[in-house]
């Protein structure tokens, strides 16, 4: 399956730093992943990051090449210092291989990226339409589970859930609807709106193979956070998001939270 990274913290890094520079870079694991079904991640990528400077929304990037032979890739992560970004590297499961089905998938001031898939996603996938009311229903550019995935959220924060209850309202309304079936769903989810960031580690069958892991680090004294698929190093602070967890941390304070799903 999918990989996916992120960094958010109180200062800035270049990306290279998290996407290229460890020993189990996500670069690295677009052509070698240690934990995922697939050890190849070769359908795209992308990089969504803030620069707060400007707006607050994310600046996007994405490729359908391999994350590992795209040198605009590699010039733009050595070149750009962001505190709040994501990446994904893609083994397509679910739709074709295209720029629209590229992750992350943004709307406004939200950035999404997906590790998993929700299974026999077409027997749910006008289900999940009918939901969206238009705008966000247009919003829609690429046929994902991924990507209905992320309008799902955002329908229950256009609700007025905060960010952390309309991802678990996202999961719970997946994980009900499929419970009529026995289909299954794995949803390691993250997304950030700049102000917060929100993983999930959330599996409904017994492949337990995909990891939201995070890792505490210092910069600059000033707390900061990764969250990977897998661990980006062999450095033991790696810690394990427990299964069917909820991360939450808000940039502000560097709050952290766990919770159960």
């Amino acid at each position: 399956m999918c990989r996916f990274v992120a960094y958010f913290g109180a200062q800035s890094v270049l990306l290279k730093t998290v996407l290229e520079d460890p020993s189990n870079s996500l670069i690295k694991q677009s052509i070698d992943a240690k934990e995922g079904i697939h050890a190849v991640n070769a359908d795209g990528f992308g990089v969504a990051w803030y620069n707060f400077n400007v707006d607050n929304d994310p600046a996007l990037f994405r490729s359908i090449q391999p994350a590992w032979n795209d040198v605009n890739l590699s010039n733009m992560i050595n070149k750009i210092e962001s505190s709040c970004f994501l990446a994904h590297v893609r083994a397509a499961t679910i739709g074709d291989v295209g720029i629209n089905n590229c992750h992350p998938f943004v709307y406004k001031n939200y950035a999404f990226v997906h590790n998993g898939t929700i299974g026999n996603f077409n027997l749910y996938k006008k289900e999940i339409a009918t939901l969206l009311d238009e705008e966000l229903y247009l919003s829609i550019k690429g046929n994902t589970d991924s990507e209905h995935l992320f309008y799902l959220v955002m329908h229950f924060i256009k609700q007025g859930k905060p960010l952390k209850d309309a991802v678990k309202s996202a999961i719970h309304w997946i994980s009900e609807i499929q419970s009529k079936s026995n289909d299954y769903s794995r949803l390691n989810i993250l997304i950030m709106d700049g102000s917060q960031i929100v993983s999930s580690r959330y599996i409904t069958d017994i492949n337990k193979d995909s990891l939201a892991i995070k890792y505490l680090v210092s910069t600059k004294n000033n707390l900061a956070i990764a969250i990977s698929s897998e661990q980006l190093s062999d450095e033991p602070s790696w810690e394990e998001l427990p299964l069917n967890h909820l991360l939450s941390v808000e940039r502000n304070n560097m709050n952290i939270s766990i919770e159960e799903i």
